[in-house]
């Protein structure tokens, strides 16, 4: 039985630094206490999941009241380490690999409404392959995975921007790694991305319950 391990990188809801680019139409206030529910419907994806390991790593190593108060209390906990975000994605998936992972991925909390078969997709996915995305809409991805190391997955990489995905496939071919996606997702960074969050929410079955709640749907 393949021992797989699912990472979640969240962080503290402080408001003035989170979902910022939702505001407007949402206040500081109103862009926390989603973000807050980003964080809770991750989680209960996650916990959904019929997987060895789950591990909540966060972008500090400073006190985060809530995401103690709400991460379930049979996972892992770590602190995010690298220079950028791709240096702390390799160190995260690094690290699960050494600790008997057969294969890793690497969840972040921007799409909340993402139906859990999706991640188990990109675990199917690694028995095959040596990398595994999750595309994103907007360029970049949802989800990253690996079978063993590779660090050059995560080298040139213009973090931050609409390249992402296809910097990281380039980089995974000019390093030989077999690679794979899955389907394709989106992230919710503005307030056409909430809108259509919420058409979605109301018009279908949801595991997104948080979500809806802060929507007041």
């Amino acid at each position: 039985m393949p021992s797989r391990h699912v990472t979640v990188f969240a962080k503290e809801p402080i408001e003035g630094q989170c979902k910022t680019r939702l505001c407007p139409p949402l206040t500081l206030s109103q862009a926390t206490e989603l973000y807050r529910a980003f964080v809770l419907d991750t989680f209960a994806t996650v916990e959904s999941l019929d997987i060895g390991k789950k591990t909540l790593s966060v972008a500090t190593d400073r006190a985060t009241p809530f995401l103690d108060s709400v991460c379930p209390s049979t996972w892992q906990r770590t602190v995010q380490r690298g220079d950028d975000l791709g240096a702390r994605m390799h160190t995260s998936l690094i690290e699960a690999l050494k600790n008997g992972a057969s294969s890793a991925v690497i969840l972040g909390t921007d799409s909340p409404t993402l139906p859990p078969d999706m991640v188990m997709d990109a675990f199917y996915a690694l028995d095959s392959s040596e990398v595994v995305f999750g595309p994103s809409e907007d360029g970049g991805y949802w989800l990253v995975g690996v079978a063993k190391p590779c660090p050059a997955l995560f080298d040139g990489i213009e973090w931050s921007t609409g390249a992402v995905l296809w910097q990281s496939l380039a980089a995974a071919e000019n390093a030989g790694y077999s690679t794979t996606t899955v389907g394709m997702w989106y992230d919710i960074d503005t307030s056409d991305e909430l809108m259509r969050a919420k058409a979605d929410l109301r018009s279908s079955d949801t595991h997104a319950s948080r979500l809806l709640e802060a929507m007041e749907i």
